[in-house]
């Protein structure tokens, strides 16, 4: 049932469901309330009590959005029901956890969450797939014409990497549609704006890495590799959005621990604060690194070529080393976001039949 009590000053504790244990018990026990709304029905998850600024009048004083169509609700009366899309008030004004949200828009970011762990995984075996592949072929090449293997064929299997990051991207766009429930800027940059827009950066940098990649691949019995300048200025052009792709996925690493803060779990929560910082600080470091070496391989493969030491020799090697460590964090990072992100998929998951029950739709 729905009540309203006056705490103090303008705000009211209002428990908005109740059990009902009477199926003829009234909806309203406040006599001054204004026409109600369609009756809530019993659910088995009682809601939290909040506390929700009203006016002198009872109705709502601050901004709040409804949680079907985002129409915001200033003005009006708890008891009644949204004027844009008739659902009641009374869902609206629970909180943010996800039991309380549109039960659509719950399964939307679940689906989404889903089909990024499909992507995930479609990657891993289309890499296993690629190294087995290029094994064979790479000895039936020998065995056959006694020479090295046609990079451009090695290069251009290399692209059947981007069909699991057009799913990973969609996943993503998915996972986070915007909550109808929460109040967004159109201009604001966000996690959620950073996330659907940066990860669509590796469309980008993924094929410039395969292209350069194999213009700087050293072949026995020939000069070192050096590209050209055209090639060159493609090859930052690649940093630029593999670094743009990383703030995407960082990104997304935040979204899915606030999405854990919402169901709400405290372990997962602070889980994915050391996944998101340990992530993003060893893969930072990993590309900083990575660039430098880089940039040093072509003097450092001639002064191999003419048999000379190879100038800063030292920061090369650091660089390299360093860059493999990081490297071997980052993969552990990498990991144990796929494990968490099974986990807050099964959570959501359940989050979605209590918000299913909670709306009378399940």
């Amino acid at each position: 049932m729905l009540s309203l009590t006056r705490l103090h000053g303008t705000h009211f504790r209002y428990p908005v469901l109740d059990i009902m244990t009477e199926p003829n018990e009234p909806n309203l026990t406040n006599s001054d309330a204004i026409p109600a709304a369609p009756p809530v029905q019993p659910v088995a998850h009682v809601a939290p009590v909040k506390e929700i600024p009203l006016d002198d009048e009872g109705n709502l004083s601050e901004t709040v959005p409804c949680r079907r169509c985002s129409y915001i609700l200033k003005g009006l009366s708890p008891a009644s029901v949204c004027p844009e899309c008739t659902l009641p008030i009374a869902r609206s004004v629970l909180g943010d956890e996800l039991r309380f949200c549109d039960p659509s828009w719950v399964r939307t970011v679940a689906q989404g969450i889903k089909v990024i762990l499909i992507s995930i995984f479609t990657m891993i075996g289309l890499v296993v797939l690629f190294i087995v592949g290029m094994i064979a072929y790479i000895f039936l090449v020998a065995a056959q014409t006694g020479g090295p293997p046609n990079m451009a064929f090695v290069q251009a299997g290399s692209l059947v990497f981007l069909f699991p990051m057009l799913i990973a991207i969609f996943g993503i766009w998915r996972m986070t549609t915007p909550d109808p429930g929460q109040i967004e800027s159109e201009t604001s940059i966000n996690a959620r704006t950073l996330a659907r827009w940066c990860i669509m950066a590796i469309l980008v940098s993924m094929p410039i890495s395969i292209m350069t990649s194999q213009q700087m691949m050293i072949t026995p019995g020939t000069p070192p590799p050096s590209l050209s300048a055209t090639m060159q200025a493609l090859q930052w052009v690649g940093f630029l959005f593999g670094a743009i792709s990383m703030v995407g996925y960082i990104a997304m690493l935040t979204m899915l621990g606030r999405l854990a803060d919402r169901v709400p779990n405290p372990s997962l929560v602070k889980q994915s604060k050391i996944v998101t910082w340990g992530f993003g600080i060893s893969q930072s470091l990993a590309f900083v690194l990575g660039i430098i070496v880089t940039i040093m391989i072509p003097a450092v493969t001639a002064s191999i070529a003419a048999n000379t030491p190879p100038q800063n020799a030292i920061v090369y090697y650091v660089a390299v080393g360093g860059g493999g460590i990081t490297s071997c964090f980052s993969l552990i990072f990498m990991i144990w976001a796929i494990v968490l992100m099974f986990l807050v998929y099964a959570a959501i998951k359940k989050e979605t039949v209590k918000a299913h029950e909670h709306w009378g739709e399940g």
